[in-house]
């Protein structure tokens, strides 16, 4: 477990945070182990006196100072103003225990940060104090609500880039999703991934703890925080409350986020003072765009705020309750703000700005690319992170080795098949290691049905409208549904009743192909092949020519079809009914659509 951190951060844009107030009015203070909660110190400290922090308390206590993104100073640091005149320092007393920040200051163009790291206790008795006054800050938990949030890191395209290419990543593609320098992750540094709650807004009306009242206030203006509140007391502007259905799709589709990034999402309850750190509201924005319209209007049907240097408001993600679960864009919206609140941002904002970033944008990235993407252009749009979300936010976190075991996945073949008012999905399957299985379930597909196109391979696209080959990129925009990973290998695939066509992967792969006219195409080797009770189906390998073949009878009702090399492209399951099987040798294969 990670040594609990205190922070302390005191805003300055210009002029200092506590020019026309006393300190504490407006100082966000919190630990991330929770034993101090974020809150304000008491107002009744002078500004004009130096503000004193004794950690005399604490064994093990190492303290460190920072001017906005900048490294940790463990020696102190210089205030500087507008003109980068010196107007002050920060400094701690290693025999005293103190640090002492300088009171009567006019001018503070940067944020300053100080973070004490405690190796040995819990912040359980801080105190604050004004020069010669006595304590007037002692144990915080009872002074304070909210809910100390998970550490925050500066990082940098520089640092990003590096790891990018020693994993042997497109730098130039995969930084079109991360902020200008510099942005912030959760947790600790670049490649690691931190555990983070998540939890659901049900109260139906805005309740905000004093944490909340000072950052939103702070950024909108005093008293704006309280006006949200009364406005979620008039008809018609109440939360909407999630239903079990929407919040276990909200699960499932962190679950896949979870795995492309390594973060641990644990779910905990939802109170006005004590949250999660991604925070799921609900509300009716048509309505709320009459009060807030730059939040609300212009079409908008969900926004999140990212990490960010320090505050409760990071993580928090606001729906639009217009959208139903199934409507073809509920779940997009949900993928696409998750994405946000983990530290991606849209590919056609700065810095890299992937088109000209207006409607329709399509000239942004394709949207089978990736979720964070506003190409609208396709009937489909993505319910999980695409191929380059997955490598910008495993190159962020590091990645997850959850899926390493046996795995069994289940894909609802009617459910993807079902177009709503806005569309319907593409969806991405991630898997890092294991045997692994993947059944196509439809109870609605039979043997006189038209099914799905499978290709098993790691980057290749699939369709569950019909069994359509998808053969280039514009077959993949226009009907690719689902998406294996890079790097995903599934072993065993069970295909529809219907007539499918599956193409196979270049490791073993067992395809049981259910009943239907199947089409089968083999390119890899030691392959099973279960045909199921079509009356015609076709199976495709690739060889040069018929002579090179080699057909064998092997135990029970199973042949072999080998090459002369003693390469095995299959063992196929003779059944003994009365279906016919055609074997159909090729010398090359058809393309297929892969990703990029």
């Amino acid at each position: 477990m990670a040594n609990p951190v205190l922070y302390l951060t005191i805003f300055g844009n210009g002029q200092p945070y506590w020019s026309t107030q006393p300190w504490g009015g407006n100082i966000p203070f919190w630990s991330s182990d929770g034993s101090v909660s974020s809150g304000a110190v008491v107002p009744s400290l002078d500004p004009s006196q130096p503000l004193v922090i004794n950690y005399s308390n604490f064994d093990n206590l190492d303290i460190e100072l920072g001017l906005d993104a900048n490294a940790w100073d463990q020696e102190g640091i210089d205030l500087l103003d507008n003109f980068g005149k010196v107007i002050g320092e920060v400094a701690y007393d290693s025999a005293a225990q103190t640090i002492t920040i300088p009171g009567g200051l006019a001018q503070l163009p940067n944020t300053l940060n100080i973070r004490l790291v405690n190796a040995g206790n819990t912040f359980e008795n801080v105190v604050i104090n004004s020069s010669g006054s006595d304590d007037v800050y002692q144990d915080p938990t009872t002074l304070f609500g909210g809910t100390a949030p998970v550490e925050t890191t500066a990082v940098s395209s520089t640092e990003l880039s590096s790891l990018a290419t020693g994993s042997g990543m497109d730098w130039s593609e995969i930084s079109a999703l991360f902020p200008s320098d510099p942005f912030y992750k959760w947790g600790a540094e670049a490649g690691t991934a931190p555990t983070l709650t998540y939890s659901f807004v049900d109260s139906p009306s805005i309740q905000y703890d004093d944490a909340y009242r000072e950052e939103i206030d702070y950024w909108e203006g005093s008293g704006f925080a309280a006006s949200y509140e009364q406005q979620s007391l008039v008809a018609g502007y109440e939360l909407v409350a999630f239903s079990e259905a929407e919040k276990g799709s909200i699960t499932e589709i962190l679950m896949k986020w979870s795995i492309a990034s390594g973060i641990d999402f644990q779910l905990v309850q939802d109170s006005a003072s004590s949250y999660g750190d991604l925070r799921f509201t609900q509300m009716d924005f048509g309505t709320w765009a009459n009060f807030d319209y730059n939040s609300f209007g212009g079409g908008t049907a969900g926004f999140a705020h990212l990490p960010d240097q320090s505050g409760v408001l990071q993580g928090d993600i606001y729906l639009d309750s217009e959208f139903y679960l199934g409507d073809g864009y509920f779940e997009a919206i949900i993928a696409h703000e998750i994405g946000h609140a983990i530290g991606l941002i849209h590919p056609h904002d700065p810095p890299v700005e992937v088109g000209d970033g207006y409607p329709p944008y399509d000239d942004d990235v394709p949207n089978y690319v990736s979720v964070m993407s506003y190409d609208s252009g396709s009937w489909f749009d993505p319910d999980s992170p695409m191929q380059l979300d997955i490598d910008a936010i495993g190159l962020l976190y590091g990645g997850s080795t959850d899926s390493n075991d046996d795995d069994t996945y289940v894909i609802d073949v009617d459910w993807y098949r079902e177009q709503d008012i806005y569309g319907g999905y593409r969806t991405s399957l991630q898997d890092t290691g294991g045997v692994d299985s993947v059944t196509f379930s439809s109870s609605l597909l039979t043997n006189i049905d038209d099914g799905i196109f499978i290709n098993c391979s790691d980057g290749g696209w699939g369709t569950f409208q019909n069994s359509d080959v998808l053969v280039d990129d514009t077959a993949i925009y226009d009907s690719g549904q689902f998406y294996i990973a890079d790097g995903t290998q599934i072993e065993y695939f069970e295909c529809t009743a219907a007539a499918d066509t599956i193409y196979d992967a270049s490791w073993a792969t067992t395809i049981d192909a259910g009943d239907g006219d199947d089409y089968i195409w083999i390119t890899g080797g030691n392959d099973v092949v279960d045909g199921g009770f079509g009356s015609n189906d076709t199976l495709k390998i690739n060889v040069s020519t018929l002579d090179d073949l080699q057909v064998e009878n092997t135990a029970g009702n199973t042949i072999s079809l080998s090459d002369k090399s003693g390469f095995t492209f299959d063992q196929r399951q003779m059944l003994s009914d009365l279906r016919s099987t055609t074997i159909k040798i090729r010398s090359s294969m058809p393309t297929v659509g892969m990703s990029y």
